[in-house]
């Protein structure tokens, strides 16, 4: 197997600080009780993503990690399943900026936006690292987009394919 670089760490990382001041700049930063928001991760995938981005933000958030499984291989089940849950008490009444690595079909971001707003989330954004268009199947876009990429299996900068490769410094199109 290949790796072909798609993203260098240089581009993901100038990207990446574009998108904290972009949110930095028009995302809500307290809820109307005065809380700040939360930042709900969704793991493995976007670890290192939140990571850098959440450092770069102008202002303070709550942290939650939720792991959403989809994946088998290269290939999206079509019925992502939320680990161990979200918690209304965590979510009702805050801005929730819901972090991922990438929007592919929509059906992750679908369920978790739909739990959020179960929970009674106040404002619910979503930032992703990579856009895959082509492969939407349900309705759907993020607020904020790292890249644009066709319809190629990536991996990397948290990434990864039956959980390798995740710790490379770039993004990179797998070829078989």
């Amino acid at each position: 197997m290949k790796i072909e670089k798609l993203l260098t760490e240089a581009q993901i990382q100038a990207r990446v600080e574009e998108m904290a001041q972009e949110i930095s700049r028009d995302f809500p930063q307290t809820n109307k009780a005065g809380k700040p928001p939360v930042a709900l991760i969704l793991a493995n995938g976007a670890i290192f993503f939140a990571a850098d981005l959440l450092r770069k933000l102008r202002f303070e958030t709550e942290i939650q990690v939720v792991r959403v499984a989809s994946y088998a291989g290269t290939q999206s089940n079509g019925a992502p399943e939320i680990v161990g849950g979200i918690s209304p008490e965590k979510f009702r009444g805050r801005n929730v900026l819901v972090i991922d690595d990438v929007l592919d079909t929509g059906h992750t971001l679908a369920k978790v936006r739909e739990h959020l707003c179960a929970a009674g989330a106040e404002d619910v954004r979503i930032c992703v690292l990579l856009d895959k268009p082509s492969r939407r199947v349900v309705p759907g876009q993020a607020d904020y987009v790292g890249f644009s990429i066709d319809d190629v299996f990536v991996v990397g900068y948290g990434l990864d394919l039956d959980d390798a490769w995740r710790t490379l410094p770039y993004v990179g199109i797998v070829k078989e």
